[in-house]
């Protein structure tokens, strides 16, 4: 009861701010633009009242368009909601007041971090399942590889969410948070070219470091490419199981650390 009192308290918070609102407004936007002006007459399909492509190939341009918006818009704008609610709920005077309470720490950070979660479905969600939904009950075209691609895509926002959640935790800034888990992000990305880094400065120490790095964070570029191709219906053969696995062991480790860094602070 008290978790979903505070996730209710922290999605009523996020409505009040202003990243939330630009998350839900333009997921809901861009799923009206894709959706609406789709009509299919006598077996062919019509977009703004021109005639298109078939319909497998528009459920995969449609899917394309989703999953790469998702890779950018409707994943760092939660992150940035997300950062705002784990910065007002480890504010001094609201998380003493919690604590105040009998109620273990770590409810406080899962109803923050469900929080976090319930608005990434609130825009990516809203895109994935409206589209789902077009492509079977207009378009006639199987649904589930968008499915499967958002399902790859909520594991890549869960593990950044949990990344941020473990910076909030040790400093509680928003801007600190954010920018945190971006240049993770972006490091991550660059570790795919991490060979050719190493070469060009002839260094074998920063070759070890890489790879070192590689393996501990996650898989940005690898999760990305994966939810593309299946996106697009495309064949995955001899599936690496690797980029999923670790980067959801990273985003576990974060989120233990979170919790560990909580119990033993002192409010």
């Amino acid at each position: 009861m008290i978790l979903a009192s505070l996730v209710r308290h922290y999605l009523h918070e996020s409505v009040h701010r202003s990243a939330s609102l630009a998350t839900v407004v333009s997921a809901v936007g861009l799923t009206l633009l894709l959706v609406v002006p789709l009509r299919v007459r006598d077996k062919e399909v019509y977009y703004w009242g021109q005639r298109s492509n078939p319909a497998p190939v528009m459920a995969r341009e449609f899917s394309g368009i989703a999953v790469g918006m998702s890779q950018t818009i409707w994943v760092f704008l939660p992150l940035l909601a997300s950062a705002g609610l784990l910065a007002a709920a480890l504010q001094k005077g609201w998380i003493e007041l919690l604590l105040s309470k009998p109620m273990p720490r770590v409810t406080l950070l899962a109803s923050v971090y469900l929080a976090g979660l319930l608005i990434w479905f609130a825009s990516a969600g809203v895109i994935c399942f409206s589209l789902a939904a077009t492509f079977r009950w207009l378009l006639h075209v199987p649904a589930l590889p968008l499915l499967k691609a958002f399902t790859v895509l909520t594991l890549f926002f869960a593990v950044e969410l949990g990344f941020l959640t473990l910076v909030a935790v040790a400093r509680p800034n928003v801007m600190i948070a954010a920018a945190s888990t971006f240049a993770m992000t972006f490091i991550s990305g660059l570790m795919t070219d991490r060979i050719h880094i190493a070469r060009y400065f002839n260094l074998r120490w920063l070759e070890r470091v890489l790879d070192a790095l590689y393996y501990i964070l996650p898989k940005a570029n690898e999760l990305m490419a994966l939810a593309r191709r299946l996106s697009m219906d495309q064949a995955v053969k001899e599936m690496n199981w690797m980029p999923l696995w670790s980067s959801a062991l990273f985003g576990l480790a974060c989120l233990a650390g979170a919790a560990w860094i909580l119990e033993r602070r002192s409010y």
